[in-house]
């Protein structure tokens, strides 16, 4: 008999890392290309970089402030954000061979 797991939320998973990240400290998550920024942190690394604040669905009704960095520029925009005294976490999101998401 097959037993059925459930995978946390992308919004699960980053609000599990955000309860334990310094409050200094932007945090980003991997999605595919990109690294999204949210919540509270969207409007600081928009402004900071320049680059445009949107938002994503919530998942309970409301809206949820986003920006995203491509990864290709990931290593130039982090360099940004540190110049103006920001420090910068990233989780990472891989998926296993079956198409599992794994953080």
């Amino acid at each position: 008999m097959p037993i059925e797991v459930k995978c946390p939320t992308v919004r699960e998973q980053y609000e599990a890392f955000n309860r334990y990240r310094p409050k200094d400290c932007l945090l980003g998550i991997t999605m595919g290309d990109f690294v999204e920024f949210l919540g509270d942190d969207a409007p600081t690394v928009s402004e900071a970089l320049g680059i445009v604040l949107t938002y994503r669905r919530d998942g309970v009704g409301g809206r949820l402030p986003m920006c995203a960095i491509p990864t290709s520029c990931l290593p130039r925009y982090l360099n940004r954000l540190e110049d103006q005294g920001h420090q910068v976490a990233i989780l990472s999101r891989a998926e296993t061979s079956e198409g599992r998401v794994i953080a």
